[in-house]
Protein backbone atom coordinates (compact mmCIF):
# COMPACT_ATOMS: atom_id res chain seq x y z
CA UNK A 1 0.00 0.00 0.00
CA UNK A 2 1.34 3.20 -0.80
CA UNK A 3 2.44 5.76 1.88
CA UNK A 4 0.60 8.62 2.76
CA UNK A 5 2.06 12.28 3.41
CA UNK A 6 1.17 12.82 6.38
CA UNK A 7 2.61 9.11 6.98
CA UNK A 8 6.12 10.13 6.19
CA UNK A 9 8.18 12.15 8.12
CA UNK A 10 9.14 16.23 6.94
CA UNK A 11 12.30 16.54 9.37
CA UNK A 12 11.07 19.88 10.52
CA UNK A 13 10.11 21.29 6.44
CA UNK A 14 7.03 23.32 5.44
CA UNK A 15 4.66 21.07 2.69
CA UNK A 16 3.22 23.36 0.05
CA UNK A 17 1.00 22.68 -3.47
CA UNK A 18 -0.52 24.74 -4.85
CA UNK A 19 -4.45 24.42 -4.72
CA UNK A 20 -5.12 25.69 -8.31
CA UNK A 21 -5.35 24.17 -11.68
CA UNK A 22 -2.18 25.35 -14.24
CA UNK A 23 -2.90 27.88 -16.44
CA UNK A 24 -3.43 31.61 -16.58
CA UNK A 25 -6.27 33.24 -14.06
CA UNK A 26 -6.72 36.13 -12.34
CA UNK A 27 -5.46 33.52 -9.00
CA UNK A 28 -3.22 31.19 -7.80
CA UNK A 29 -3.84 29.50 -4.16
CA UNK A 30 -0.77 28.07 -2.38
CA UNK A 31 -1.01 25.63 0.27
CA UNK A 32 1.28 25.92 3.37
CA UNK A 33 1.94 23.90 6.32
CA UNK A 34 3.95 21.92 8.80
CA UNK A 35 6.84 23.00 11.40
CA UNK A 36 8.70 25.32 9.25
CA UNK A 37 5.48 26.87 7.67
CA UNK A 38 5.51 29.78 9.32
CA UNK A 39 9.06 31.04 9.72
CA UNK A 40 9.13 30.14 5.54
CA UNK A 41 6.77 32.44 5.32
CA UNK A 42 7.95 34.96 7.64
CA UNK A 43 10.94 34.90 5.33
CA UNK A 44 9.56 35.64 1.84
CA UNK A 45 6.34 37.60 3.22
CA UNK A 46 6.32 41.05 4.10
CA UNK A 47 2.50 42.62 5.50
CA UNK A 48 1.58 46.17 4.65
CA UNK A 49 0.00 46.49 7.92
CA UNK A 50 2.01 46.43 11.32
CA UNK A 51 1.72 43.17 12.19
CA UNK A 52 4.01 40.30 11.53
CA UNK A 53 3.06 37.18 10.39
CA UNK A 54 4.14 35.43 13.85
CA UNK A 55 1.68 37.99 15.53
CA UNK A 56 -1.55 36.57 12.85
CA UNK A 57 -4.00 34.29 14.42
CA UNK A 58 -5.87 31.63 12.82
CA UNK A 59 -8.49 32.91 10.75
CA UNK A 60 -6.32 36.21 10.75
CA UNK A 61 -5.73 37.44 6.89
CA UNK A 62 -2.94 39.86 6.05
CA UNK A 63 -2.19 42.08 2.60
CA UNK A 64 1.32 42.46 1.89
CA UNK A 65 4.28 41.46 -0.61
CA UNK A 66 5.97 37.91 -1.19
CA UNK A 67 9.77 37.79 -3.08
CA UNK A 68 10.01 35.59 -5.81
CA UNK A 69 13.46 36.36 -6.76
CA UNK A 70 16.12 38.77 -5.84
CA UNK A 71 14.79 42.65 -5.59
CA UNK A 72 11.69 41.20 -7.15
CA UNK A 73 8.41 41.22 -5.43
CA UNK A 74 4.86 40.14 -5.96
CA UNK A 75 1.43 41.91 -4.32
CA UNK A 76 0.08 38.71 -2.17
CA UNK A 77 -2.58 37.83 0.59
CA UNK A 78 -1.89 35.27 3.00
CA UNK A 79 -4.69 33.44 5.43
CA UNK A 80 -3.95 31.69 8.79
CA UNK A 81 -5.92 28.45 8.78
CA UNK A 82 -4.30 26.86 12.42
CA UNK A 83 -1.05 26.80 14.06
CA UNK A 84 1.13 25.73 11.15
CA UNK A 85 -1.21 26.21 8.38
CA UNK A 86 -1.46 29.07 5.61
CA UNK A 87 -2.63 29.84 2.30
CA UNK A 88 -0.69 32.16 0.26
CA UNK A 89 -2.60 33.67 -2.86
CA UNK A 90 -1.03 35.75 -5.80
CA UNK A 91 -1.81 36.81 -9.31
CA UNK A 92 -2.82 33.92 -11.72
CA UNK A 93 -0.34 34.44 -14.61
CA UNK A 94 2.05 31.54 -15.17
CA UNK A 95 5.13 33.84 -14.77
CA UNK A 96 4.37 34.64 -10.86
CA UNK A 97 3.50 30.99 -10.20
CA UNK A 98 6.39 29.49 -11.59
CA UNK A 99 8.38 32.11 -9.74
CA UNK A 100 6.57 31.50 -6.44
CA UNK A 101 7.01 27.72 -7.36
CA UNK A 102 10.62 28.52 -7.24
CA UNK A 103 11.02 30.28 -4.51
CA UNK A 104 9.39 27.81 -1.91
CA UNK A 105 11.89 25.16 -3.62
CA UNK A 106 14.54 27.21 -2.72
CA UNK A 107 13.40 27.55 0.91
CA UNK A 108 13.58 23.46 0.80
CA UNK A 109 9.92 23.21 1.16
CA UNK A 110 8.62 19.64 0.23
CA UNK A 111 5.99 19.90 -2.76
CA UNK A 112 3.01 17.65 -2.57
CA UNK A 113 0.45 17.21 -5.57
CA UNK A 114 -3.24 18.56 -4.95
CA UNK A 115 -3.72 14.97 -3.94
CA UNK A 116 -1.05 14.31 -1.50
CA UNK A 117 -2.28 17.51 -0.15
CA UNK A 118 -5.60 16.52 0.40
CA UNK A 119 -4.94 13.22 1.87
CA UNK A 120 -2.64 14.55 4.35
CA UNK A 121 -4.62 17.33 5.69
CA UNK A 122 -8.08 15.23 5.74
CA UNK A 123 -8.32 12.94 8.90
CA UNK A 124 -10.62 10.29 6.54
CA UNK A 125 -9.05 8.31 3.91
CA UNK A 126 -12.46 7.91 2.57
CA UNK A 127 -12.98 11.51 2.59
CA UNK A 128 -9.99 12.40 1.06
CA UNK A 129 -10.24 10.12 -1.98
CA UNK A 130 -14.39 11.79 -2.05
CA UNK A 131 -12.59 15.35 -2.28
CA UNK A 132 -9.69 14.44 -4.68
CA UNK A 133 -12.70 12.93 -6.56
CA UNK A 134 -14.76 15.80 -6.55
CA UNK A 135 -11.88 18.30 -8.14
CA UNK A 136 -12.58 15.85 -10.73
CA UNK A 137 -16.30 15.32 -11.32
CA UNK A 138 -17.54 17.08 -14.71
CA UNK A 139 -21.24 17.54 -13.71
CA UNK A 140 -23.70 18.56 -10.85
CA UNK A 141 -25.19 15.26 -10.98
CA UNK A 142 -21.82 13.37 -10.09
CA UNK A 143 -20.31 15.72 -8.11
CA UNK A 144 -23.73 15.24 -5.70
CA UNK A 145 -23.14 11.65 -5.25
CA UNK A 146 -19.37 12.15 -4.83
CA UNK A 147 -20.48 14.70 -2.12
CA UNK A 148 -22.40 11.57 -0.22
CA UNK A 149 -19.55 9.61 -0.37
CA UNK A 150 -17.45 12.70 0.97
CA UNK A 151 -20.11 12.94 4.33
CA UNK A 152 -19.49 9.30 4.82
CA UNK A 153 -21.92 7.31 3.04
CA UNK A 154 -19.42 4.65 2.03
CA UNK A 155 -17.85 4.78 4.97
CA UNK A 156 -21.08 4.25 6.85
CA UNK A 157 -21.87 1.46 4.72
CA UNK A 158 -18.60 -0.29 5.22
CA UNK A 159 -19.01 -0.04 8.88
CA UNK A 160 -22.51 -1.89 8.90
CA UNK A 161 -21.03 -4.82 6.58
CA UNK A 162 -17.50 -5.26 8.72
CA UNK A 163 -20.55 -5.79 11.80
CA UNK A 164 -22.95 -7.81 10.16
CA UNK A 165 -19.90 -10.28 8.80
CA UNK A 166 -18.40 -9.62 12.81
CA UNK A 167 -22.09 -11.04 14.00
CA UNK A 168 -22.10 -13.55 11.44
CA UNK A 169 -25.37 -12.76 9.81
CA UNK A 170 -22.83 -13.90 6.16
CA UNK A 171 -25.66 -14.45 3.69
CA UNK A 172 -27.32 -10.12 4.58
CA UNK A 173 -23.62 -9.21 4.48
CA UNK A 174 -22.83 -11.02 1.17
CA UNK A 175 -26.39 -9.39 -0.49
CA UNK A 176 -25.22 -5.79 0.36
CA UNK A 177 -21.50 -6.60 -0.77
CA UNK A 178 -22.59 -8.27 -3.79
CA UNK A 179 -24.76 -4.65 -4.75
CA UNK A 180 -22.16 -2.19 -3.28
CA UNK A 181 -20.22 -3.70 -5.52
CA UNK A 182 -22.39 -3.54 -8.47
CA UNK A 183 -22.43 0.05 -7.97
CA UNK A 184 -18.83 0.45 -8.93
CA UNK A 185 -19.87 -0.08 -13.00
CA UNK A 186 -21.28 3.52 -11.75
CA UNK A 187 -18.50 4.97 -9.18
CA UNK A 188 -15.93 4.51 -11.87
CA UNK A 189 -17.78 7.42 -14.38
CA UNK A 190 -18.31 9.28 -11.38
CA UNK A 191 -14.38 10.80 -12.58
CA UNK A 192 -14.57 9.69 -16.19
CA UNK A 193 -16.99 10.04 -18.63
CA UNK A 194 -18.89 7.24 -20.19
CA UNK A 195 -17.32 6.30 -23.76
CA UNK A 196 -20.53 6.78 -26.66
CA UNK A 197 -19.24 5.45 -29.98
CA UNK A 198 -21.09 6.34 -33.03
CA UNK A 199 -21.17 3.54 -35.67
CA UNK A 200 -22.35 2.87 -39.25
CA UNK A 201 -21.97 3.13 -42.95
CA UNK A 202 -20.16 6.18 -44.46
CA UNK A 203 -22.86 9.30 -45.06
CA UNK A 204 -24.94 7.57 -42.34
CA UNK A 205 -25.18 11.29 -40.70
CA UNK A 206 -22.89 9.67 -37.94
CA UNK A 207 -21.62 13.18 -37.88
CA UNK A 208 -24.33 15.41 -38.31
CA UNK A 209 -25.77 13.59 -35.34
CA UNK A 210 -22.66 14.40 -33.00
CA UNK A 211 -23.23 18.06 -33.61
CA UNK A 212 -27.05 17.96 -33.15
CA UNK A 213 -26.45 15.83 -29.89
CA UNK A 214 -23.49 18.65 -29.02
CA UNK A 215 -25.62 21.48 -29.87
CA UNK A 216 -22.77 23.14 -32.27
CA UNK A 217 -20.23 21.68 -35.41
CA UNK A 218 -17.69 19.75 -33.54
CA UNK A 219 -17.82 17.39 -36.50
CA UNK A 220 -17.38 17.96 -40.16
CA UNK A 221 -20.46 17.65 -42.46
CA UNK A 222 -20.55 17.18 -46.55
CA UNK A 223 -22.52 14.76 -48.43
CA UNK A 224 -19.55 13.21 -50.20
CA UNK A 225 -19.11 9.72 -48.36
CA UNK A 226 -16.51 8.61 -46.07
CA UNK A 227 -15.68 12.68 -45.08
CA UNK A 228 -14.73 11.20 -41.24
CA UNK A 229 -11.25 9.58 -41.43
CA UNK A 230 -10.00 9.82 -38.22
CA UNK A 231 -11.91 9.87 -34.92
CA UNK A 232 -13.80 13.15 -33.75
CA UNK A 233 -14.63 13.11 -29.36
CA UNK A 234 -17.18 15.78 -28.14
CA UNK A 235 -17.93 15.84 -24.00
CA UNK A 236 -21.56 16.29 -23.15
CA UNK A 237 -23.88 15.82 -20.32
CA UNK A 238 -26.65 12.83 -21.32
CA UNK A 239 -29.33 13.26 -18.02
CA UNK A 240 -26.65 14.56 -15.67
CA UNK A 241 -23.86 12.07 -16.34
CA UNK A 242 -20.90 13.09 -18.57
CA UNK A 243 -20.46 12.06 -21.78
CA UNK A 244 -17.41 11.36 -24.66
CA UNK A 245 -19.51 11.39 -27.70
CA UNK A 246 -16.57 9.47 -30.54
CA UNK A 247 -17.77 9.40 -33.90
CA UNK A 248 -15.61 7.25 -36.19
CA UNK A 249 -14.86 6.97 -39.17
CA UNK A 250 -17.53 4.95 -41.77
CA UNK A 251 -17.15 1.44 -41.35
CA UNK A 252 -16.22 0.10 -44.92
CA UNK A 253 -13.41 -1.49 -47.01
CA UNK A 254 -10.65 0.84 -47.86
CA UNK A 255 -7.96 0.62 -49.89
CA UNK A 256 -5.27 3.65 -48.97
CA UNK A 257 -3.48 3.44 -45.99
CA UNK A 258 -4.23 6.06 -44.26
CA UNK A 259 -7.92 5.72 -44.74
CA UNK A 260 -7.42 1.46 -43.68
CA UNK A 261 -5.56 3.59 -40.69
CA UNK A 262 -8.74 5.47 -39.88
CA UNK A 263 -11.06 2.43 -39.64
CA UNK A 264 -8.85 0.36 -37.24
CA UNK A 265 -8.59 3.26 -35.11
CA UNK A 266 -12.55 3.57 -35.25
CA UNK A 267 -12.86 -0.15 -34.19
CA UNK A 268 -10.51 0.18 -31.70
CA UNK A 269 -12.72 3.23 -30.35
CA UNK A 270 -15.82 0.72 -30.89
CA UNK A 271 -14.42 -2.35 -28.70
CA UNK A 272 -13.92 -0.06 -26.02
CA UNK A 273 -17.38 1.71 -25.96
CA UNK A 274 -19.68 1.72 -22.79
CA UNK A 275 -22.73 2.32 -25.45
CA UNK A 276 -22.67 1.66 -29.65
CA UNK A 277 -25.40 3.78 -31.22
CA UNK A 278 -25.52 2.12 -34.90
CA UNK A 279 -26.42 5.27 -37.15
CA UNK A 280 -28.57 3.79 -39.89
CA UNK A 281 -29.60 5.69 -43.28
CA UNK A 282 -33.41 5.05 -43.54
CA UNK A 283 -33.61 6.08 -46.75
CA UNK A 284 -30.86 2.67 -48.07
CA UNK A 285 -32.94 0.79 -45.26
CA UNK A 286 -30.88 -2.30 -42.77
CA UNK A 287 -27.45 -3.83 -43.38
CA UNK A 288 -27.70 -7.24 -41.73
CA UNK A 289 -23.83 -7.29 -43.07
CA UNK A 290 -22.81 -4.46 -40.63
CA UNK A 291 -25.13 -5.33 -38.04
CA UNK A 292 -23.02 -8.87 -37.63
CA UNK A 293 -19.87 -6.99 -37.62
CA UNK A 294 -20.76 -4.71 -35.26
CA UNK A 295 -22.20 -6.95 -32.54
CA UNK A 296 -19.28 -8.70 -33.02
CA UNK A 297 -17.09 -6.29 -32.05
CA UNK A 298 -19.35 -5.14 -29.03
CA UNK A 299 -19.28 -8.30 -28.10
CA UNK A 300 -15.20 -8.34 -28.07
CA UNK A 301 -15.90 -4.61 -25.89
CA UNK A 302 -18.06 -7.30 -22.99
CA UNK A 303 -15.55 -10.12 -23.39
CA UNK A 304 -17.47 -12.43 -25.26
CA UNK A 305 -16.51 -15.08 -28.29
CA UNK A 306 -17.41 -14.61 -31.43
CA UNK A 307 -20.41 -17.33 -31.09
CA UNK A 308 -21.74 -15.68 -27.70
CA UNK A 309 -22.01 -11.64 -29.41
CA UNK A 310 -25.64 -11.48 -28.85
CA UNK A 311 -25.41 -10.72 -25.45
CA UNK A 312 -23.62 -7.78 -26.79
CA UNK A 313 -26.62 -6.15 -28.43
CA UNK A 314 -27.58 -4.50 -24.83
CA UNK A 315 -24.78 -2.33 -25.79
CA UNK A 316 -25.74 -1.34 -28.99
CA UNK A 317 -28.72 0.75 -29.79
CA UNK A 318 -29.87 1.34 -33.28
CA UNK A 319 -30.16 4.88 -34.77
CA UNK A 320 -32.46 5.54 -37.65
CA UNK A 321 -31.61 8.83 -38.73
CA UNK A 322 -32.63 11.34 -42.05
CA UNK A 323 -36.50 10.81 -40.66
CA UNK A 324 -37.14 14.19 -42.59
CA UNK A 325 -36.67 11.71 -45.71
CA UNK A 326 -38.84 9.18 -47.45
CA UNK A 327 -38.01 5.72 -45.81
CA UNK A 328 -36.93 2.11 -46.83
CA UNK A 329 -38.76 0.52 -43.51
CA UNK A 330 -39.19 -3.29 -43.18
CA UNK A 331 -41.30 -4.76 -39.98
CA UNK A 332 -39.03 -7.14 -39.79
CA UNK A 333 -35.94 -4.80 -39.06
CA UNK A 334 -34.80 -4.36 -35.33
CA UNK A 335 -36.08 -1.96 -32.87
CA UNK A 336 -34.18 1.36 -32.49
CA UNK A 337 -34.87 4.93 -32.16
CA UNK A 338 -35.85 7.53 -35.24
CA UNK A 339 -34.68 10.68 -35.54
CA UNK A 340 -33.61 13.41 -38.09
CA UNK A 341 -30.37 15.19 -37.22
CA UNK A 342 -30.99 17.86 -39.52
CA UNK A 343 -34.51 18.69 -37.97
CA UNK A 344 -33.69 17.49 -34.27
CA UNK A 345 -36.74 14.79 -34.30
CA UNK A 346 -36.05 12.15 -31.87
CA UNK A 347 -33.72 13.43 -30.19
CA UNK A 348 -35.11 13.82 -26.94
CA UNK A 349 -35.98 10.15 -27.06
CA UNK A 350 -32.58 9.13 -28.17
CA UNK A 351 -31.07 10.83 -24.84
CA UNK A 352 -33.48 9.57 -22.88
CA UNK A 353 -32.77 5.62 -24.24
CA UNK A 354 -29.07 6.49 -23.82
CA UNK A 355 -29.19 7.47 -20.12
CA UNK A 356 -31.24 4.47 -19.29
CA UNK A 357 -28.84 2.20 -20.99
CA UNK A 358 -25.90 4.27 -18.79
CA UNK A 359 -27.22 4.08 -15.66
CA UNK A 360 -30.47 1.38 -15.68
CA UNK A 361 -31.63 2.30 -12.12
CA UNK A 362 -30.04 6.12 -11.04
CA UNK A 363 -29.02 5.93 -6.96
CA UNK A 364 -31.11 7.51 -4.39
CA UNK A 365 -29.36 10.53 -2.79
CA UNK A 366 -26.86 9.27 -0.28
CA UNK A 367 -25.99 5.53 -1.56
CA UNK A 368 -22.68 4.47 -0.92
CA UNK A 369 -21.07 4.10 -3.79
CA UNK A 370 -17.29 2.87 -4.65
CA UNK A 371 -15.97 5.22 -6.55
CA UNK A 372 -11.72 4.23 -7.11
CA UNK A 373 -9.91 1.21 -8.36
CA UNK A 374 -8.65 0.51 -4.96
CA UNK A 375 -11.76 0.33 -3.35
CA UNK A 376 -13.27 -1.63 -6.17
CA UNK A 377 -10.37 -4.22 -5.27
CA UNK A 378 -10.65 -4.43 -1.61
CA UNK A 379 -14.42 -5.13 -1.87
CA UNK A 380 -14.03 -7.86 -4.53
CA UNK A 381 -11.10 -9.33 -2.03
CA UNK A 382 -13.92 -9.19 1.01
CA UNK A 383 -16.60 -10.90 -1.07
CA UNK A 384 -14.30 -14.14 -1.48
CA UNK A 385 -14.00 -13.96 1.82
CA UNK A 386 -16.98 -14.10 2.30
CA UNK A 387 -18.04 -16.61 -0.27
CA UNK A 388 -15.44 -18.98 1.94
CA UNK A 389 -17.13 -18.55 4.63
CA UNK A 390 -14.00 -16.29 6.13
CA UNK A 391 -16.54 -13.78 8.18
CA UNK A 392 -13.59 -12.47 10.24
CA UNK A 393 -11.25 -12.45 7.44
CA UNK A 394 -14.05 -10.42 5.70
CA UNK A 395 -14.38 -7.41 8.16
CA UNK A 396 -11.28 -7.13 8.60
CA UNK A 397 -10.53 -6.41 5.30
CA UNK A 398 -13.58 -4.02 5.00
CA UNK A 399 -11.97 -2.44 8.06
CA UNK A 400 -8.91 -1.91 6.19
CA UNK A 401 -10.63 -0.49 3.50
CA UNK A 402 -12.59 2.20 5.81
CA UNK A 403 -9.19 3.01 8.08
CA UNK A 404 -6.69 3.49 5.36
CA UNK A 405 -9.02 3.94 1.63
CA UNK A 406 -6.63 0.81 0.38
Amino acid sequence: MAERPLDRPNEGLALWARLTPPGSAALASFGLRGPGASRLLAEIFVPAGRRSVAQLAPGDVAFGRVAIADDLWEEAVVGKLGPEEWELHTHGGPAVTRAVACRLESENAQELTACEWTQATVADPLAADALVALCQSRTDRTAQLLLDQYRGALAHELQQLAEHCEGGKLADAAERLAALRSRWTLGRHLTSPWKVVLAGRPNAGKSSLLNALAGYERAIVFPEPGTTRDVVTCSIAVDGWPVELIDMAGLRSATEAIEAAGIERAWRALAAADVVLLVVDRTLGWDDRLWEEVVWRAGQAVGKEPSQAGAALAHCLVVYNKADLPGRVSPSDPPGVVVSARTGQGLDALLAEMARRLVPVPPQPGTAIPFTEAQATALAEAEECLAAGAGVQASRRLRRLRQTGR
